[in-house]
């Protein structure tokens, strides 16, 4: 037998000339350097907006040293939207100081809340339920926090804890769209003075004072007159039945002539869809008929706090509200059962699929409305406490049910603040009295889907 041998050394030498030795090794090297020729794509942009908005604020500035993307982006979320109430004092300062010398900072600012003014501004700003425990007034802080402001030109986004003329006055040129001032007491001055404000602002969609009432009594002189209406001249008679004032005061006011008004403009909010106001606020913002009609205004959210013995009268605050599809009403502990029931009844016009014009001097100016104009689908009712009695409000909607046509939900709630007293309850059941309620209340009103009570969650009709 013959042994195999090994291959020929001379043969396997030729066959591995002109090879490098060390290609063996020279090949995951070559894969190594392909990789770092070809990086991995980039994030988009607004992924990485998407994944900060999720994080909290130390981190996104933390996450700002990562790369160029990573720090552009992470700087348009953390000025985006500025809450006062997630800073301490000092950073509060060291924020408004940053961003009166940046303007590129400024303009990247979307939303402000500011629910109390800062420490540093004059101590009357901080009443009327904005108060803060220490306030140390500092006339340079105060106006470099009005020179930042004055920078964001991109700002859509507003929450003020009360109007402040001077901190306002001088800015008027960004693109507005929600406002909502915190205050519970504004003067007529400050009324005037605030609208005359959003005269300018055209872009504003939404409208809130969530926290005010009105006063005990309603002054004639607070209220606007109806100038450049369909309505004739006011003349004494009608307004003494509409106003309560006194009658020497009321003579020599309607003897002289109309005082220049922002709520006779036609560019005063001209685009407004949501509102939450007072009476009295609305009464201004629908003096002027003709401006009233051209607003799409959709949704409005009542705080009612005064009686008809202090000067509210329903039919003549809600007739102007012809359109609207969504009506919140909150009612406060001061409000009885009859105002309760005289504001229902009056607002079924808003249901009603063709207005006309009462023989009542309190509708006697009103105008009527367009047959384009939607009704009424949404009505909310909320009460700050339960001293009127559930019993009774429902029988002053079951009075009233039968005359919204076309209603879809209806909801029957609490004030937030009075919940919390109810939170030991068992879990909210129907009872048979409730129950027998809603079906009469669908009976009377067929279109009627969907009715929230106090004690039940919800409920299709």
């Amino acid at each position: 037998m013959r042994a195999l041998s090994s291959p020929n050394s001379r043969w396997s030498t030729e066959a591995l000339e002109g090879v490098p030795n060390n290609s063996r090794l020279q090949r995951p090297v070559s894969m190594i350097q392909r990789n770092k020729a070809c990086p991995p794509p980039p994030m988009p942009h607004e992924v990485l907006i998407n994944i900060l908005t999720f994080a909290p604020r130390h981190a996104i500035a933390s996450s700002a040293l990562t790369s160029r993307d990573w720090y552009y982006a992470a700087k348009l979320v953390l000025y985006e939207t500025l809450d006062l109430r997630t800073l301490q004092p000092k950073r509060v300062e060291l924020l408004v100081t940053l961003l009166a010398y940046r303007h590129d900072l400024a303009d990247l600012v979307r939303s402000l809340e500011c629910h109390t003014w800062p420490d540093f501004f004059p101590p009357s700003s901080n009443l009327d339920g904005a108060h803060t425990a220490h306030p140390s007034f500092s006339p340079a802080l105060t106006g470099v926090f009005t020179i930042a402001f004055q920078n964001m030109n991109s700002i859509t986004s507003l929450v003020l804890p009360s109007f402040d003329h001077t901190f306002l006055r001088h800015h008027s040129a960004f693109g507005l769209k929600k406002f909502t001032i915190l205050s519970h007491t504004m003067t007529s001055n400050e009324i005037i003075q605030l609208f005359a404000w959003l005269d300018g602002q055209a872009n504003i969609t939404h409208l809130a004072f969530p926290n005010l009432l009105d006063s005990n009594s309603i002054p004639f002189e607070s209220l606007a007159i109806r100038k450049n209406s369909l309505s004739p001249k006011p003349t004494l008679t009608n307004y003494s039945n509409t106003y309560s004032a006194s009658t020497p005061a009321l003579v020599s006011l309607l003897s002289q002539s109309y005082p220049t008004s922002p709520f006779n403009s036609v560019n005063l909010l001209p685009v407004l869809t949501t509102l939450v106001a007072t009476p009295s606020v609305v009464n201004h913002l629908t003096a002027n008929r003709l401006v009233a009609i051209s607003r799409p205004l959709q949704h409005v959210t009542l705080n009612i706090n005064n009686t008809l013995y202090m000067g509210l009268r329903p039919l003549f605050l809600l007739t102007p509200l012809y359109g609207i599809t969504t009506l919140v009403l909150k009612f406060s502990n001061t409000v009885d059962r009859r105002t309760v029931v005289k504001v229902l009844y009056a607002g079924a016009v808003l249901a009603t699929p063709s207005a006309t014009t009462s023989s009542s001097s309190e509708t006697s100016d009103s105008v009527v409305a367009s047959s384009s104009k939607a009704l009424l689908q949404n009505l909310e009712l909320v009460l700050s406490d339960l001293s009127i009695g559930i019993d009774q409000f429902y029988k002053a909607i079951s009075a009233s049910i039968s005359r919204y046509q076309g209603l879809v939900s209806l909801s029957c709630s609490l004030a937030p603040d009075f919940l919390t007293t109810l939170a030991s309850q068992e879990p909210p059941v129907f009872s048979d009295c409730e129950t027998t309620v809603i079906d009469m209340w669908t009976k009377h009103c067929p279109s009627l889907q969907a009715v929230t009570l106090f004690r039940s969650y919800g409920r299709n009709a």
